[in-house]
């Protein structure tokens, strides 16, 4: 039997990690000899993983925790040779959509121990890294900024309404973006996702469905550009519901890096978390860092 080390966040979402812990351990029981975590702290969190010596390391918890999980296997030396299952109960879960993974918490526990483990793509911003997207914007603060026990109770309903009332004074960025097809500069930008997933803000924003794109060393880069009026408003939702994301408002390039250049300081999100605020940092691609069970 496969050794492997179970970390839980008993915080996350709707705290199905601690209602369901024994219908969790039970399940991957059935493939794994367990050893159990149960996190204090973030740091707590990253020295875990950072430390690990397991063969497989499943993280259970929401998309923050996998990323701290994550943080910390990026300096362990061994991490070749881990394989990273997850157990999603936080509220967005938009990794879990990318992969696949159910969203009943033993259905998940199945799904780990049926798949196997593929190289993943992992984001620096700064120092910093994510998993899944480094975003800022008037969309981030929709998706990231409802209050959870909205997100629970409303679900993707949540985001929509705490967004319309956003539509009347959206803010917006002087932005220069460089990266490795040029230079794109934008004086009106209302929102830029950095993105390594199929799914953003719940799947409010979709890219193409295809596995190959979490592990080809390159980001998806959206440009999302002020709305002066409801048609400008309607040409967003359309092109992004259409997936045509290059036009005048809505703008996609692929990329390993991005440079971002502001006149004023940008409060960035990581992977649903506050990432700080800076007018000047350097995204980067970390080719397949890790190695994530998945289909």
């Amino acid at each position: 039997m496969k050794k492997a080390l179970l970390i839980v966040n008993p915080v996350s979402g709707k705290h199905v990690a601690k209602e369901s812990f024994f219908d969790i351990v039970l399940a991957l029981s059935k493939k794994y000899e367990l050893t159990v975590h149960i996190t204090k702290s973030t740091s707590d969190l990253v020295e875990t993983a950072k430390t690990c010596l397991y063969p497989t390391l499943i993280v259970c918890g929401g998309d923050g925790t996998l990323s701290g999980a994550i943080k910390g296997l990026l300096d362990n030396p061994h991490r070749d040779k881990i394989k990273i299952g997850y157990l999603p109960c936080g509220t967005a879960n938009d990794v879990a959509h990318t992969l696949g993974i159910p969203k009943d918490i033993q259905e998940a526990a199945k799904y780990v121990c049926q798949n196997k483990a593929y190289p993943h793509d992992i984001g620096m911003l700064g120092d910093q890294t994510f998993i899944y997207t480094a975003s800022f914007g008037s969309f981030t603060k929709t998706s990231y900024s409802t209050p959870p026990e909205a997100k629970q109770l409303l679900g993707s309903l949540a985001y929509i309404l705490n967004g319309a009332s956003e539509l009347l004074d959206l803010p917006s960025y002087d932005v220069t973006f460089e990266y490795e097809g040029g230079v794109i500069h934008n004086q009106d930008v209302t929102f830029c996702g950095i993105s390594n997933t199929y799914y953003l803000g719940s799947g409010m924003i979709r890219y193409e469905n295809d596995p190959s794109i979490l592990a080809d060393g390159k980001f998806e880069l959206l440009i999302i550009s002020r709305p002066h009026s409801l048609i400008d408003l309607e040409e967003i939702v359309y092109a992004i519901a259409a997936k045509d994301y290059n036009n005048d408002l809505v703008k996609l390039v692929q990329t390993s890096f991005v440079k971002i250049h502001s006149k004023t300081p940008i409060a960035f999100t990581l992977d649903g978390d506050n990432g700080g605020s800076f007018s000047e940092i350097e995204v980067k691609c970390l080719p397949s860092a890790v190695n994530i069970i998945r289909k």
